[in-house]
């Protein structure tokens, strides 16, 4: 390869964002050794058309899609047709200014898709797509009518058969949406917090003589499974049984919380870190039942990693046959439990904090950091794509 390509990210969100989604972005480009700019839609209207991340320059552009589901779909065609070709031609300028050789698009919204395939039909130039969650499942969040999803859905496709390279947040994800171009140059790619944040299981972990403490760090959504977990360790603790049970972060409406439940506010990485470490089991509750369920085959929640870093086993609590399921039983990185049964969850807690089963998930964890999650492996991913693009060109 003569140079690294300037790049360009395209995405939702922006770059102030302190989100995971930031995190990974920012891990993904840091040891690059070129040119990555930014073009990010963002919902902030009030945002300057210029700002500044962790890698360079990025532009702004702000959309005024309101968060309003009755009128979701309206309010997205209305964007779509009035301010997108807009900012498509002042997005082609910058990347024409910052002479960006290779896009990076990544479709982590609805909005994306339209928006991504103006820009590419005004700068001609060749582009890697990025899927982080099913776009259907994007589109059903927003509240946008079935129509609308079924086309947004199939434009996405579209993106992503054109794309020189692709990357997806799991294997199921990517032979998913490299159905029609098998042979596209891929990468499964995951954002794992950075070796100085990790931490190794602690000595008396899975000791019997200690109450034993789970932890779910992050945002709370899967209701269902986490009320389920509640009542399990209630009716335990009526019957002598020593376990405690901690959030940290936001949760969704209908959460259960009874006193015994510690609860903090989201909290900086670093210290979360060690807010696991302190902990025995990591708790990971993903959708069981509902329409939600469909898309968990294909999603990594980045708790998993996050977790495995920190120096705790996981309980996943969700379907059994989804992506990351199949992970924590292949690096044997703690217990599976697809069923909201008391008996079946108690279960569960006692397997994965059974002394021989902490013994063998100290050389897991270790196995996989060297391997699948290793966090230097996101960088490495990113230049290989890279790569192959300067070579298709």
């Amino acid at each position: 390869m003569a140079k690294p390509l300037n790049v360009a990210i395209l995405n939702w969100g922006s770059p102030s964002n302190s989100g995971v989604g930031e995190l990974f972005l920012n891990a993904m480009v840091e040891s690059y050794p070129s040119t990555v700019t930014r073009v990010a839609l963002t919902s902030d209207v009030d945002a300057a058309t210029r700002d500044r991340w962790r890698s360079g320059e990025a532009l702004l552009l702000p959309m005024t899609m309101r968060p309003r589901p009755a009128l979701a779909t309206a309010d997205f065609m209305r964007f779509n047709k009035r301010t997108s070709p807009g900012a498509a031609d002042a997005a082609a300028s910058y990347l024409a200014d910052s002479d960006i050789e290779l896009l990076w698009i990544v479709v982590n919204h609805p909005v994306v898709v339209p928006f991504a395939l103006q820009l590419i039909g005004r700068v001609k130039m060749p582009y890697i797509a990025a899927a982080w969650d099913e776009v259907a499942y994007q589109c059903r969040l927003v509240r946008l009518d079935g129509k609308l999803r079924r086309r947004i859905t199939a434009d996405a496709q579209s993106l992503f058969d054109g794309a020189i390279g692709f990357s997806a947040i799991s294997t199921q994800m990517r032979d998913k949406y490299l159905l029609n171009r098998p042979g596209t140059p891929s990468r499964v790619m995951r954002y794992v917090p950075p070796v100085e944040l990790h931490q190794e299981p602690r000595c008396d972990l899975g000791r019997s003589d200690r109450s034993t403490q789970l932890l779910l760090a992050g945002s709370l959504y899967a209701v269902s499974e986490w009320n389920a977990l509640v009542r399990a360790i209630g009716n335990s603790r009526t019957q002598g049984k020593e376990l405690a049970l901690t959030h940290v972060g936001s949760r969704m409406r209908g959460v259960h919380l009874p006193s015994w439940i510690s609860t903090l506010d989201n909290r900086p990485i670093g210290e979360v870190s060690s807010l696991l470490n302190a902990a025995d089991v990591g708790y990971l509750p993903y959708w069981r039942q509902g329409w939600k369920r469909e898309y968990t085959r294909t999603a990594f929640p980045t708790k998993l990693a996050s977790y495995v870093a920190s120096g705790v086993p996981v309980l996943f609590h969700g379907p059994a046959d989804c992506a990351a399921a199949q992970e924590v039983r292949d690096l044997r990185l703690g217990v599976v439990c697809d069923s909201n049964r008391a008996a079946d969850l108690l279960a569960a807690i006692d397997q994965i904090t059974e002394p021989e089963f902490v013994k063998r998930f100290r050389q897991a964890r270790k196995n996989a950091l060297d391997g699948p999650l290793d966090p230097r492996q996101l960088q490495r991913d990113f230049k290989w794509l890279v790569d192959k693009a300067f070579d298709a060109e």
